[in-house]
């Protein structure tokens, strides 16, 4: 394996799971919670799919992977030509939590307050139940009438102010 195959095949495995993070991403019930991550995987979709695109035909054309490799890379140039590279690039912040209105009694579950900044737009507010995967990932969900009258709820009020806002 020469060294252009292997830094080829890195380049393609890493898009692949950039790719991968950023289609579940925009699923409306699963966010990244890290902004470093989203960050990432946001400009790496920007970045990395007409990179390897160009990789993929100049180098690999010949092999039968390396077809597939561009095929797929091609696919996914399209696909971020039709969402928008601003678009995509706006929508790289992060939910911040500002409030935690009701914790579950288990300990990842809550019902939070939360706004993501979209630059010059201002904010965008919302308020969610929340199921933390990690520190990386979470789960949300739209909050019901239920939650107040569920003895599992219970009341916090906390203010945590993640996004600094005053």
């Amino acid at each position: 394996m020469t060294q252009k195959t292997k830094i080829g095949s890195l380049l393609n495995v890493l898009l692949l799971l950039v790719l991968v993070l950023f289609f579940t991403d925009t699923l409306d019930s699963f966010d990244i919670k890290h902004q470093g991550l989203k960050t990432f995987v946001y400009y790496g979709v920007l970045i990395l799919t007409p990179f390897s695109l160009v990789l993929n035909y100049m180098y690999f054309k010949k092999a039968r992977t390396g077809l597939l490799w561009t095929v797929f890379s091609g696919v996914a140039f399209i696909g971020v030509l039709l969402i928008g590279p601003m678009r995509i690039a706006f929508a790289s912040s992060s939910w911040k939590t500002q409030t935690i209105l009701y914790q579950h009694l288990i300990e990842y579950k809550r019902v939070e307050f939360q706004v993501r900044d979209v630059g010059a737009l201002g904010y965008e507010k919302r308020t969610v139940k929340v199921f933390y995967w990690s520190d990386l990932f979470m789960s949300v969900s739209p909050v019901d009438s239920s939650v107040e009258q569920n003895p599992e709820w219970i009341r916090v009020d906390r203010t945590v102010n993640e996004s600094g806002l005053k």
